[in-house]
């Protein structure tokens, strides 16, 4: 499987997947208390699968564009340029934080298309080359993902930034792909685990130590 060749519906009954067939790529909907799965219409070619915040939409990559569709039928509509898009989350303030290449910044586009705008910085001076799979908790402007420093991504940091003020901790040493659970937890990868520790947005702070979910 490619990264992010599926994601699941923010209420958790849907899934949307990705099913190669020669030269195309069929995306899939399937409820998931159902094996009967569906054929999203108009896509030929996508990676890097996300839904809006209210479940109606799925954006992704097709080429080098940054695209949507609505799942109750309907064309794909493009956001952004995304040439070599590294990660891209839905907010619910209305934007989507996407990377839209190897060594740029995390930028945000409005979810109806416009103007791309970066929101983070890379410090090059303290040895950071990437920003990559950016992660917005629902409600909070928090703003969580991966720092690379050129080595192995096992030696990633995992950031917290507030998009109101820029305040910035590092809350991880050591993981990649942040995803928050809406039960207040970060969870990460890194050495082919799946880890998890408690994460609170309102002090950017983690508790308690990591726990090992899953393996290989």
């Amino acid at each position: 499987l490619r990264h992010n060749s599926f994601a699941i519906s923010p209420d958790g009954t849907r899934l949307v997947y990705l099913v190669e067939k020669g030269a195309t790529t069929e995306m899939r909907l399937r409820a998931l208390d159902s094996d009967v799965s569906s054929v999203v219409q108009g896509i030929e070619s996508a990676k890097g699968l996300f839904f809006s915040p209210d479940g109606k939409w799925v954006g992704f990559v097709a080429g080098t564009q940054l695209e949507k569709v609505p799942l109750a039928g309907g064309a794909p509509i493009p956001i952004a340029d995304a040439p070599d898009i590294r990660g891209a989350v839905w907010g619910d303030d209305g934007y989507v934080y996407f990377v839209p290449s190897s060594y740029l910044q995390i930028s945000r586009v409005p979810a109806a298309g416009g103007a791309a705008q970066a929101v983070t910085k890379i410090r090059t001076d303290e040895g950071e080359l990437q920003h990559r799979w950016p992660e917005v908790v629902p409600g909070s402007k928090v703003l969580l993902y991966a720092v690379g420093y050129g080595g192995n991504w096992d030696d990633a940091a995992i950031v917290a930034e507030r998009l109101d003020t820029s305040e910035r901790k590092v809350v991880v040493k050591g993981g990649s792909a942040p995803r928050y659970l809406p039960t207040g937890q970060l969870v990460y990868s890194r050495a082919g685990g799946l880890y998890a520790v408690g994460f609170d947005p309102r002090t950017l702070a983690v508790s308690g130590p990591p726990v090992e979910v899953a393996r290989n």
